[in-house]
């Protein structure tokens, strides 16, 4: 799925004329933390209502610093590269342009999170949780350890392990098949914090802290 399929076009825009005041009043009635900047069809930056409370509702945007830069998304841009772009910047949403450049929507982070995980569920095939530090993440060696037990990995998603102290990375593993019990005991054979997710599996204790997690950092 690309960043076309999800742009969202009902979130309102604000003009550098538009006072803060004005500004505070269509956030809350978009039920949004965060609006982009919009003029003539090109995008500037986002504003937040945070930022805006700190100055007076008269004074008009044009006014005001502006806030840290987003990436602008190419609408052809894959769907799997936007949770690192959402984690970096810290941002609920992000802007999306055409080849020419020109503003096209925002794409929501809910919306991404929400995409990814119904993927992730849509079939019948094994979900692993592995924690593990940064500088031990090899997948060519997950994938070589996984297929001595004749499963395949799928697709992979890599972000923060949240809460964990001992460990920098949660990599979700999506294999062929849900069968998949001798490549996660290879796996922690090997030494990898291997933890079985797959729907529809009775999940032990500690795997469903790790798939709660998930869910948390998904904010599903």
């Amino acid at each position: 799925m690309l960043v076309a399929d999800l742009i969202n076009y009902d979130i309102p825009f604000l003009r550098l004329s538009d006072s803060v005041g004005r500004a505070i009043d269509i956030m809350h009635d978009a039920h949004q933390n965060q609006l982009p900047v919009i003029e003539e069809n090109r995008f500037l930056y986002l504003l937040s209502d945070e930022h805006l409370s700190n100055y007076d509702e008269e004074l008009d945007i044009f006014n005001l610093p502006p806030m840290e830069d987003v990436p602008l998304l190419h609408e052809r841009l894959h769907l799997l590269q936007l949770p690192v772009l959402f984690q970096q910047k810290n941002s609920e949403m992000l802007p999306v342009a055409d080849g020419e450049g020109f503003f096209k929507g925002m794409v929501l982070q809910k919306d991404v999170n929400k995409e990814i995980v119904d993927s992730i569920f849509s079939l019948p095939v094994g979900l692993v949780s592995v924690l593990l530090n940064n500088k031990d993440y090899s997948l060519s060696n997950i994938s070589r350890i996984a297929e001595t037990e004749n499963v395949k990995i799928m697709k992979v998603f890599v972000s923060g392990s949240g809460s964990d102290t001992e460990n920098d990375l949660q990599v979700l593993l999506q294999f062929n098949s849900n069968e998949i019990s001798g490549a996660i005991n290879s796996l922690r054979r090997f030494g990898y914090n291997a933890e079985n997710l797959t729907p529809g599996q009775e999940i032990e204790s500690i795997d469903r802290d790790r798939y709660e997690l998930l869910m948390k950092y998904l904010e599903i």
